[in-house]
């Protein structure tokens, strides 16, 4: 007879690694602390409607690390988020690659932190103590409020600028599609300005302007540069308002036409001469209804 022989086997068990679920937080669920990479203790807190998602670079909670992304759903013109520091602890600063309240509209951003991106669709208030890298904004940036921070690598809008823009030192590039109605303040150089419609609002530059100005319709409002302009400004309708620059503009001036406005920069009446060739209407016709500062 033979004897069947038992194998004896040791089970083993392998430890997974621990799976830490995102943050999510409404109007219930405001609040959330962590700690972040570098032992900063950051408050995050939630009012109005929608939810937002707070997710570290490996897609969890970002206790122990910086935000990689925040993502609202249902967000609207009642929605305020704040991410502020604590009192104590860690390096004083906080990062966030980026905000995504795309399709959706917000009340007010309060972020003490560096910010790579936003994008949303209306918003009324951008409160950023630290540097943005892009804010993309679809449709207007409502009265009332403001977008301010330490400097913008970009500011995109796609409706109209109703309100303020103000960086500590520089802004990269503004775009505006539709019309501007606020104002604009760098108080170091700012890049490109393209405004599509209208523009009633100020730009104040304390900097250079390092690069082109060009405005689609109307200029009805402000425009004081410290530093100089290094490119064109082009308007393609009418201006009524004011162009300062205090060290002169470099490129070439195009306006469409002059009603009342004042133009202010300490060129030579010859070099003058030379840049009104590209404007819409003769010289004769603006010198009369512009007044000139040499």
């Amino acid at each position: 007879m033979s004897m069947q022989r038992r194998v004896h086997r040791r089970l083993s068990i392998e430890e997974l690694e621990p799976r830490v679920a995102p943050v999510t937080l409404d109007a219930i669920n405001s609040t959330y602390q962590f700690i972040d990479q570098d032992g900063d203790t950051v408050d995050v807190t939630y009012s109005g409607s929608g939810s937002c998602e707070i997710l570290d670079q490996s897609g969890g909670d970002p206790d122990g690390d910086d935000i990689a992304t925040i993502t609202f759903a249902g967000a609207d013109s009642t929605t305020v988020l704040t991410v502020l520091l604590g009192a104590t602890g860690g390096g004083g600063t906080t990062s966030i690659s980026s905000v995504d309240a795309t399709g959706q509209d917000l009340d007010w951003l309060r972020l003490e932190a560096d910010v790579g991106g936003v994008a949303v669709r209306d918003i009324r208030k951008l409160s950023q103590a630290g540097a943005v890298g892009t804010v993309s904004v679809a449709g207007d940036v409502i009265a009332g409020g403001v977008l301010g921070a330490a400097t913008f690598g970009s500011v995109s809008v796609g409706g109209s600028l109703n309100s303020r823009v103000v960086a500590q030192d520089s802004i990269g590039a503004l775009s505006v599609q539709q019309n501007l109605a606020g104002s604009v303040v760098a108080y170091g150089d700012m890049g490109t300005v393209s405004i599509g419609g209208n523009a009633s609002g100020h730009i104040a530059v304390y900097g250079q302007l390092t690069s082109s100005v060009s405005i689609g319709g109307d200029y009805s409002g402000e425009m004081w540069v410290v530093g100089g302009v290094v490119g064109d400004i082009s308007i393609g309708g009418g201006l009524s308002g004011a162009i300062s620059s205090d060290l002169g503009i470099g490129g070439s001036l195009a306006i469409g036409a002059v009603s009342g406005g004042a133009l202010s920069a300490p060129w030579l009446r010859s070099r003058l001469a030379e840049s009104w060739m590209s404007m819409g209407r003769c010289p004769a016709a603006l010198t009369w209804k512009a007044t000139w500062a040499a």
